[in-house]
């Protein structure tokens, strides 16, 4: 089974079924989904901003295996900033996948987002965008 970590615009696009998103969840049928507990306060944040029901995206996050705490955070997050600039939330699902899997060998990296894309792939994941 291959491993993805879904930074939080792909569950959210997803969820909402937004038009570039069609494809993607076909994409990540069959994988193990992986994020940081970030993610959930985030995809709740904009369930409650789109008008979309919380419980179920409570429900949805289930889907997702949680990750809630990052052992040396610091250090991985300068290691990841020594490739370029991203927001703090995107640096810290960087460093969450980055502490799954240092090399980016065995996990599949998923974001909208073309910096944390771009430095997802100098720290070596392989990454899906919608």
């Amino acid at each position: 089974m291959t491993a993805c970590y879904l930074d939080t615009s792909i569950l959210v696009g997803l969820l909402l079924k937004q038009n570039l998103y069609e494809g993607m969840y076909k994409r990540l049928q069959g994988m193990q989904w992986f994020g940081h507990q970030l993610l959930i306060s985030e995809l709740l944040a904009v369930g409650k901003r789109e008008g979309v029901a919380l419980p179920l995206l409570v429900r949805q996050v289930h889907l997702v295996n949680i990750v809630s705490e990052i052992p040396e955070l610091e250090s991985i997050c300068m290691k990841i900033l020594e490739l370029g600039y991203c927001r703090g939330a995107h640096l810290h699902h960087l460093a969450c996948a980055y502490f799954l899997d240092p090399s980016g060998k065995d996990l599949l990296f998923a974001t909208a987002d073309h910096q944390q894309a771009k430095l997802a792939a100098q720290i070596g994941f392989t990454v899906i965008t919608p």
